[in-house]
């Protein structure tokens, strides 16, 4: 089984990034004419973990085929909190390159055709709220801007209201963004006064259209709504009941607000840690874990839960044939396999949010949780598809790290 942490915030995450804003005094709000240029050749040794593949390269910094033609996505700050600014990781430089400069933006999500990263951003009302010591635990109240890394363009595609302020109680609560299936729009789930509803952003028509929730209360505390976007629908998950009793359920949607399904998942808590995933004839399940065991849900036909002959296998799907990642072991051990052969196991890795596979399939690139640490962040490297690892260093903390689109798969057995 494996806990999954970057749906929600856990109290440290809260009172550090608490501690972050009230230290800093606010910045301008980000503009695309903030998105800074400037890069820095940052050194190449590190000290590799012990359990990381035995080959550890820097290659050839004149090597711009493949995956060292796609630059890295970072989240980087300086301090311990759960926001920073967005950078580029340049393989064959090896050197960062700054593409925000307010510092209070969280991790970005990559679009399928990687020419998008959508993420949300600390607006300027609330931190200078929290700066002020007038109010705390503010971070859901966000902004969300799309980021071109190649042309530095930016676009901010949800905003808080005309007027805004804490004190007024118009602000807009709205959770991580995720991309459509086919990369042309964005959906969040977004909450205030009104109510709660899923938002999502067309990029072609630049418009955003919204459908109420109207999902019966949360249970319990902390518990919020997740989106999963799938070509079946949108599955938002919901934990209804009291805290003796809390029942877990899924809820489908076509893009229009219509219900389609609503599952109440049976015996033990369902951990909905893959997503939408696909068998080999490319039709959708919801897959999970129930105490430990692989398992699926068919939500628009029966809806009881089952297991496969198979294990849930991370791709990227503009290189299916390339570079693969699984769990292997409770809690956190991946193996990063090729066309069925294991290449590597990796330990340590805290959740799937922080592997990802480049475009081409050639390389991964993982974060591990440095041993004792009790702070967001870790140590970065990219896995090659010859066996190679390079270490991402950087001065700054690493809090987030995406290089491709990742969907999950049923790899049978």
């Amino acid at each position: 089984m494996y806990k999954k942490f970057h749906n929600s915030i856990i109290p440290i995450g809260m009172v550090l990034i608490i501690v972050l804003l009230a230290c800093n005094s606010a910045k301008p709000a980000p503009k695309s004419t903030e998105m800074l240029s400037p890069s820095s050749v940052i050194a190449t040794t590190a000290s590799p973990a012990t359990n990381l593949p035995p080959v550890l390269s820097t290659e050839p910094k004149n090597d711009t085929s493949g995956s060292f033609s796609q630059p890295i996505i970072l989240l980087l700050t300086n301090r311990k909190g759960s926001v920073g600014d967005i950078y580029t990781w340049n393989m064959s430089s090896q050197s960062l390159k700054q593409l925000t400069s307010w510092g209070y933006n969280f991790a970005p999500h990559i679009s399928p055709d990687g020419k998008w990263l959508a993420y949300r951003s600390v607006p300027r009302e609330v931190v200078s709220t929290i700066t002020q010591g007038q109010a705390m635990n503010l971070e859901s109240l966000a902004n969300i801007w799309l980021l071109s890394p190649s042309t530095e363009a930016a676009l901010q595609i949800a905003r808080q209201p005309e007027n805004a302020n804490y004190g007024s109680d118009n602000l807009i609560s709205r959770q991580e963004p995720v991309w459509s299936p086919d990369g042309t729009s964005v959906a969040w789930v977004e909450s205030d006064t009104h109510g709660e509803r899923v938002a999502i952003y067309t990029l072609s028509s630049k418009s955003t259209t919204t459908f109420p929730l109207n999902l019966p209360p949360g249970c319990c505390e902390g518990a919020i709504p997740t989106l999963y976007f799938g070509r079946s629908g949108i599955a938002i998950t919901n934990n209804e009941g009291t805290p003796t009793h809390t029942e877990q359920l899924i809820y489908i949607f076509d893009a229009q607000g219509e219900q389609l399904a609503r599952l109440a998942v049976p015996g033990e808590k369902f951990g909905l840690w893959y997503g939408w995933i696909t068998d080999d004839n490319n039709h959708e399940y919801l897959g999970g874990d129930v105490n430990g065991v692989f398992t699926l849900l068919d939500p628009l036909a029966n809806g009881q839960p089952f297991t496969p002959q198979g294990y849930p296998e991370m791709y990227n799907p503009n290189a299916p044939d390339g570079l693969s990642a699984y769990p292997v072991t409770y809690p956190s051990q991946w193996a990063f396999t090729s066309q069925g052969q294991k290449l590597a196991e990796i330990k340590d890795i805290w959740d799937a949010s922080d592997i990802s596979i480049a475009q081409d399939g050639q390389a991964v690139v993982y974060q591990q949780k440095e041993e004792g640490a009790n702070v967001p962040g870790g140590k970065v490297y990219a896995y090659l598809i010859n066996g190679k690892t390079i270490p991402i260093n950087s001065e700054s903390r690493i809090l987030a790290v995406t290089w491709g689109e990742t969907l999950w798969r049923i790899h049978n057995q």
